[in-house]
């Protein structure tokens, strides 16, 4: 796969992931599709995520709490309930998990689609676009 697909394919994925999330959840960046993908592979692990586990690797981390507002409003994010010693730990919804399985289906089918080998040397075919 040459550069320029790949970038052509990263164009692709975000337009279907705007798409599928819509503008105000798409209008989050970075930093929302980030934490939906934290809490969705999370999702079944025992223990709980808190604010703190959330805000590792987000870019602003001061939006964290707006963004979990939007998320909420929309019904992709709910607070875990009861909170634990007054801590808030949160989950994704499953409507946010149909939504997150469908952007994760599309983006998957577009990087594993590849070229075939040249059989006597097992590499991809050179491409023009270069």
């Amino acid at each position: 796969m040459s550069q320029t697909d790949i970038a052509k394919g990263l164009l692709s994925i975000a337009a279907n992931r705007y798409r599928i999330l819509g503008d105000d959840l798409a209008a989050l960046g970075e930093d929302g599709w980030h934490i939906l993908l934290i809490l969705f592979s999370a999702e079944h692990l025992p223990s709980v995520l808190r604010p703190e586990s959330l805000e590792e690797g987000m870019r602003c981390p001061a939006n964290l709490n707006r963004i979990l507002k939007v998320l909420s409003m929309h019904g992709f994010v709910e607070e875990r309930l009861p909170p634990t010693n007054g801590d808030q730990s949160f989950r994704v919804t499953k409507k946010a998990i149909s939504k997150i399985q469908l952007i994760l289906n599309s983006e998957t089918n577009l990087f594993f689609q590849s070229k075939p080998c040249d059989q006597e040397t097992n590499e991809q075919p050179l491409s023009n676009d270069l």
